[in-house]
């Protein structure tokens, strides 16, 4: 967005990045938490994306290892610490759906096993 700073300004100048121009166009407001700035509003984070715990800004994929299952997340959550050992997801995901290394993923139990002692996964 863009804002003029009152109404006789003749210059309108951008808003900083999380922030979005008022219905006025004289002030930035800052994005919530799990948003960003679209123009003249705030919109919620995507699945599997992240803004940050102060304030809106620009939403990013979560890292590998990590989700967000929903959307308008502000943290990414540990697929390990939510599923346990050989877990983990690509970047970006909404869900751990991926073997983690030393891990295989089985198909009939969907979820990832331990690879055998000396084998080859």
């Amino acid at each position: 967005g863009k804002f003029a700073g009152s109404y006789a300004s003749p210059e309108c100048k951008s808003c900083d990045l999380g922030t979005f121009s008022n219905a006025e166009g004289t002030q930035c407001v800052a994005c919530e938490p799990g948003t960003e700035a679209a123009g003249d509003r705030c919109i919620p984070c995507a699945p599997g994306s992240v803004t940050g715990l102060r304030t809106g800004g620009k939403c990013t994929p979560c890292p590998s290892s990590m989700y967000a299952a929903v959307n308008n997340t502000i943290e990414c959550s540990e697929c390990e610490a939510k599923h346990g050992a050989g877990w983990t997801s690509r970047r970006g995901s909404t869900e751990c759906d991926v073997a983690a290394d030393d891990f295989y993923w089985d198909t009939a139990k969907r979820k990832p096993l331990q690879c055998p002692s000396g084998g080859i996964c």
